[in-house]
């Protein structure tokens, strides 16, 4: 019982993962003086932004080379 309830959120998840870490991308550009963005989170908001985009891609069951390239992306 507890295993399906801790299976059943991550399968249905792996549904809108590229959506949302789409949606993201954005918010995880560095921000500079020199690249011209403007400023629109704190760092410390920024920070757990990439750690957010850590944990969704680390826990999905895409293969590691779709991993890869996510996180270049």
């Amino acid at each position: 019982m507890v295993l399906s309830v801790c299976v059943w959120p991550r399968v249905h998840l792996q549904n809108y993962l590229e959506q949302i870490l789409s949606r993201m991308q954005g918010l995880l550009v560095l921000n500079s003086p020199n690249n011209g963005m403007k400023q629109l989170l704190s760092p410390e908001d920024q920070q757990f932004m990439y750690e957010t985009a850590g944990v969704l891609i680390v826990q999905s069951q895409f293969t590691p080379e779709v991993r890869g390239n996510i996180l270049s992306e």
